[in-house]
């Protein structure tokens, strides 16, 4: 019995494996020139796009196949940068004047303005799950930028790693911890994990520089890009104090600007310094692979696109929005790679309740 039911196992493990490859695999273009983040599901996705008319960039939110503005009046130019969890908060950047920029908090068709650290400047680039907690940076009085973290109307200075300058970029879903880049006492420009007061730098990848561009649900797993001892810049994954490059071809640069819920997909971009950039998707079953080729092994003809970065993924790592270019021109895009271990264990469960039933009519 054992060995048919391993037998068994083995063949739906072959025909899981077939089966995803033929499920929803997809790319489409969307109304979204700069998709920057997806809720949770994947099913919106907020960022910029510029009108036709040429006119100044617009915070949009896109959901179910239309896209509008946020329609936030009075002001020339906006750009969103983060959404919660459910779709329904979003923040980013508005403008009145290039030199009179502000971080905004949006929800129910309000707009909020979430004030400075006593500069003339500031920025909302990540929020908590909830909407509740709202990460960016800021001006100050005294002339520098700081990572902010933002609660109920009070916006608060996480402090940097010893230099004057750095930049909140991303926030965990329960807003408690908060990562970016800051300058460190060597007027180097290093990644951080700031949670409960406290500010820690990340290090490099044999180089000096690093900065810190997502981080996992719970705030363990942080990604982003690190110099290397050859002095390029690899995307890592960082976990448990050790950072980890992800393997890119010698000679490239690369960053990683998402990652899933649980840490365990990331992705990213990836190309030679001046050339063409590609967006790359990791896990660490296959590590890194150009989403392009991903898309196409499972069907999906990529002859008219061109895929060059990505910044935001969905909580399960299956839904990737990006930027690039379709039947040669500028276009967003949302890509979907289905999970296909999901599948497999499905099917194996059923395969192992039908055996089961077979076994007990046997009367064995």
């Amino acid at each position: 019995m054992r060995t048919l039911l391993a037998g068994l196992l083995g063949v739906v493990g072959l025909f899981g494996a077939a089966a995803a490859s033929r499920a929803d695999w997809s790319l489409s273009p969307i109304p979204v020139l700069l998709p920057f983040s997806t809720s949770a599901d994947g099913k919106v996705v907020v960022g910029g796009h510029q009108p036709e008319n040429g006119s100044h960039m617009r915070a949009v939110r896109w959901e179910n196949g239309r896209a509008g503005h946020l329609g936030i009046s009075g002001i020339s130019e906006s750009f969103a940068y983060g959404v919660s969890a459910d779709g329904s908060v979003v923040v980013g950047l508005s403008a009145n004047t290039p030199s009179n920029e502000g971080a905004f908090r949006w929800e129910n068709d309000t707009l909020t303005s979430l004030g400075t650290l006593g500069g003339d400047e500031s920025l909302a680039v990540d929020v908590s799950a909830d909407g509740s907690v709202v990460a960016g940076f800021s001006g100050t009085a005294a002339g520098n930028t700081r990572p902010f973290r933002w609660e109920n109307g009070v916006m608060t200075d996480l402090g940097t790693l010893g230099g004057p300058e750095g930049l909140g970029v991303a926030v965990s879903n329960d807003g408690a911890v908060v990562v970016g880049y800051c300058l460190n006492t060597s007027s180097i420009m290093e990644a951080f994990r700031w949670e409960a007061g406290t500010m820690v730098g990340l290090g490099a990848l044999g180089g000096l520089g690093s900065q810190a561009l997502d981080v996992s649900a719970d705030g363990s797993v942080i990604v982003g890009s690190a110099e290397t001892s050859a002095g390029n810049s690899e995307a890592f994954r960082w976990q448990n104090d050790v950072m980890v490059g992800l393997g890119m071809p010698e000679g490239t640069q690369s960053e990683a600007w998402g990652v899933s819920a649980d840490g365990s997909v990331v992705v990213g971009w990836m190309g030679e310094l001046g050339g063409e950039q590609s967006v790359f998707v990791w896990d660490a079953a296959h590590g890194s692979r150009l989403l392009r080729d991903v898309l196409a092994d499972h069907g999906v003809d990529m002859t008219l696109w061109s895929l060059n970065a990505t910044y935001a993924v969905s909580d399960d790592g299956t839904t990737i929005a990006g930027t690039g270019s379709y039947r040669g021109e500028p276009s967003g895009w949302i890509a979907t790679i289905p999970e296909p271990s999901t599948l497999v264990l499905a099917t194996a469960a059923a395969l192992a309740l039908a055996l089961y039933g077979w076994r007990n009519r046997r009367g064995r």
